[in-house]
């Protein structure tokens, strides 16, 4: 903090502007992300995906968001994906200040109190394009691997929610059609017994397992 502040008056207001410097940054951030997301007609797979990774984590599913979801600061917010995509910045919980700190590399490296929850250091500086695409015509997919014994459980909940509910057109595909015709993909192939997984090689013998959502 500059020296030259003599009184809590202009603390105040250096710390006033620094929220909404970062305020700004992270609304830029999410409107790009909204713009790209309608460009690219995937707002609707973004709300499904948000019912689908919300109803895993009600119901003890463990999933793993595959390729570059976790570039989407929208996702994130939606408690889609774990890893927070802003640029490097810490965080103090008690005034809900974020200062950016563009001289790191990740926020992990950020020096902090680790003890205290007051500051929190995040950020590992993804771009939003790695998702969404630097071309306006990209269209992302979105993967969810899962344990290979959700699979009956996650079919009901498709079949149950969407297929007979939400839209009676929607149907659920399977392996090779799927490439075509949709954008959300469920991949069932992990074993509850592995402990070092490998996310991403899939077992050549998965045509059961890998499954679409479309149509709806």
């Amino acid at each position: 903090m500059p020296q030259t502040f003599k009184g809590k008056r202009n603390i105040l207001e250096y710390i006033n502007e620094g929220i909404k410097r970062s305020v700004s940054k992270i609304e830029k951030r999410i409107e790009q992300e909204w713009r790209a997301m309608k460009l690219s007609d995937t707002v609707l797979d973004v709300a499904a995906l948000n019912e689908i990774a919300l109803w895993l984590r009600e119901n003890k599913h463990p999933y793993y968001n595959r390729g570059t979801a976790g570039a989407s600061l929208i996702l994130y917010l939606l408690q889609i994906t774990r890893g927070n995509p802003l640029p490097p910045h810490l965080h103090n919980t008690e005034i809900g200040q974020t200062e950016f700190m563009p001289e790191y590399l990740n926020g992990f490296d950020i020096p902090h109190d680790r003890q205290s929850d007051r500051l929190i250091a995040d950020g590992h500086n993804i771009p939003w394009q790695t998702l969404w695409g630097y071309d306006l015509e990209y269209t992302p997919d979105f993967y969810l691997d899962l344990y290979d014994d959700a699979e009956n459980d996650l079919l009901d909940f498709l079949k149950t929610h969407w297929l007979t509910k939400l839209n009676p057109k929607a149907r659920i595909i399977k392996h090779e059609s799927c490439i075509q015709f949709s954008t959300l993909y469920f991949v069932c192939y992990w074993k509850r017994d592995e402990f070092n997984l490998d996310f991403h090689n899939i077992p050549s013998d998965h045509s059961s397992k890998l499954f679409a959502l479309t149509n709806w």
